[in-house]
C-alpha cells in the first residue's frame, strides 16, 4: 500500500513539474547569475540579488531539485466567505420556485420587506443577482421550456436534412 502512495505521489509531483518552463528559466538565471554577477543579471533577466537568493535557497532546501523552482500557488489562505443568511438563500429559492422567471429587480422589494420584518440586513439587487447565479436557482415549469444562462451549449432542436440542388440543374 506504501509503495502505491509512493508512486501516485511520485506521479503527481513529476505531472506538476512536467516541461515547466518556468523553472527552467529560473535555473538559467541562477546560472546566469553565479557566473557573470548580480549587474549582468538585472540588465540580462531584470530579476534583482534578493529574488534569486530566494530561489537558491528553496532549491538547496529541495536537496538540488528542479521542482523548487515551481511557482508556487498565488490562491490566498484566507478567502472571503459569503456573509449572506441561509433563510435570504432560502426565501429567494422559494420566491424562483414558485415564479421561476422573476428577476431580481422584482425580488429586491420583496426581499426588502422581509429582511425588515425578521429583522435582518438588506441585501443589494446585484446580490440578489449573484444568489441566483452561484445557487442556480433556474426553474421551469413542466410545460414550458426555460434556458439555463449558466449552461455553456443551448440544445437546438434538430430539423430533418434538406436536399441540395447543384447549381447546374436546369429543369426540362
Amino acid at each position: 500500500m506504501q509503495g502505491c502512495r509512493r508512486a501516485h505521489d511520485m506521479n503527481n509531483g513529476l505531472r506538476k513539474f512536467e516541461g515547466s518552463e518556468v523553472a527552467m528559466q529560473r535555473m538559467k538565471i541562477i546560472r546566469f547569475y553565479e557566473r557573470y554577477g548580480e549587474k549582468a543579471t538585472i540588465e540580462v533577466f531584470g530579476t534583482d540579488r534578493k529574488l534569486i537568493n530566494r530561489w537558491r535557497k528553496r532549491l538547496k532546501e529541495m536537496d538540488g531539485k528542479l521542482i523548487a523552482l515551481v511557482p508556487l500557488s498565488t490562491r490566498p489562505k484566507r478567502v472571503r466567505k459569503s456573509t449572506i443568511p441561509l433563510e435570504v438563500i432560502e426565501f429567494v429559492r422559494a420566491l424562483r420556485q414558485e415564479y421561476p422567471k422573476i428577476g431580481k429587480e422584482k425580488i429586491k422589494p420583496l426581499l426588502d420587506k422581509y429582511c425588515t420584518q425578521h429583522g435582518m440586513k438588506s441585501i443589494s439587487e446585484s446580490t440578489v443577482g449573484n444568489i441566483i447565479k452561484r445557487y442556480q436557482l433556474y426553474f421551469q415549469k413542466p410545460e414550458r421550456i426555460y434556458c439555463n444562462p449558466q449552461s455553456k451549449w443551448v440544445k437546438k432542436i434538430e430539423k430533418g436534412e434538406r436536399s441540395l440542388r447543384s447549381l447546374t440543374y436546369k429543369p426540362v
